[in-house]
């Protein structure tokens, strides 16, 4: 009788001590990753590090389909393009940089062939501006790109590079905020510029 006592003491203890090891190492582990954890939460990372922003981008000019559209901001030019249903015939791409990633706000003015040679005749008679398709940045121009913006002279485009120093641009309303520069302005400016 003993003996049995004796034994079932011995089982009720490697039990007891099994128990305790156990839960000493699920304690132990509470913090780590286990190897499924660490897939899970990789995955969750891969996915969150492919969202995109959505933007808005207008396009106007010799386009089938102009007005404003929703792209990722891992889009092309060339992208927008094709979303607006494409070229119209007489289009000149031959001044955009088709492969130029979009930025919110942006505006892409597709020129058509008669206006890409008046822009070589001016070039030729020393007269040549700009194409608008080539956006001003305002928040990285130089004093002279700024000037070549209609309206803004020098005073002016220190003015806006003084400004940025600061503060930058989060959209192109915020060029308003420059002393000198309202909305008569603004609206000659708004297509030819960018953030």
């Amino acid at each position: 009788m003993v003996q049995k006592l004796q034994k079932n003491y011995k089982i009720i203890f490697l039990i007891l001590i099994s128990f305790i090891i156990i839960l000493l190492f699920l304690i132990s582990n509470k913090g780590k990753i286990t190897p499924a954890k660490a897939a899970e939460i990789e995955f969750v990372s891969d996915s969150s590090d492919k969202v995109e922003d959505i933007i808005k981008v207008d396009i106007k000019g010799s386009i089938v389909n102009p007005g404003v559209y929703e792209v990722s901001s891992s889009d092309r030019v060339n992208d927008v393009i094709n979303k607006a249903g494409g070229l119209l015939e007489d289009a000149n791409t031959s001044n955009i940089n088709l492969s130029k990633r979009v930025k919110d706000e942006m505006v892409i003015v597709i020129s058509n062939n008669q206006n890409v040679e008046e822009e070589a005749i001016d070039f030729e008679t020393n007269n040549y501006t700009e194409s608008n398709n080539s956006l001003v940045s305002i928040n990285s121009a130089s004093k002279e790109e700024l000037m070549s913006l209609s309206g803004i002279g020098e005073s002016k485009a220190l003015a806006i590079i003084k400004y940025r120093e600061n503060q930058k641009f989060n959209s192109i309303e915020d060029i308003k905020n420059v002393n000198g520069i309202g909305d008569s302005l603004f609206e000659k400016i708004k297509d030819s510029i960018t953030v």
